[in-house]
């Protein structure tokens, strides 16, 4: 996984094969830790390239446990880009951040998902 800030956002680029809560969280938390450091309110994580084996129970306790490690911050905006071997994933934990107060969207674009970023509170 490759983290850096460019531009005030986290950029996040990740490959390989998610399977279980423990890996989920252990990508998670080093993100959440970076974006505490540097006070970050825009997240672009690049997904395409993991392929992800979790059900939809896990899916739901996962955006709740994220949403607790980050203090459900107000004002970060997170896009992901969509891996294409696991799209429903990232539908169903969309749906289940939302339902947490988390401001999260999926894309298949990347141009899509900055300029959905560079919006304000909507």
């Amino acid at each position: 996984m490759k983290i850096e800030v460019k531009g005030g956002r986290l950029h996040v680029c990740s490959s390989g094969t998610i399977g279980s809560t423990p890996e989920f969280l252990a990508y998670v938390r080093p993100q959440i830790a970076k974006i505490k450091k540097h006070d970050i309110l825009r997240v672009l994580s690049d997904e395409r390239g993991i392929t992800f084996e979790l059900d939809y129970a896990e899916i739901v306790e996962l955006a709740e446990t994220v949403a607790n490690l980050a203090a459900r911050p107000l004002g970060i905006r997170v896009a992901v880009l969509m891996s294409a071997t696991t799209p429903e994933f990232h539908r169903n934990y969309e749906t289940a951040a939302v339902n947490r107060a988390m401001v999260y969207r999926a894309f298949d674009d990347e141009e899509e998902a900055l300029a959905w970023l560079r919006e304000r509170g909507k």
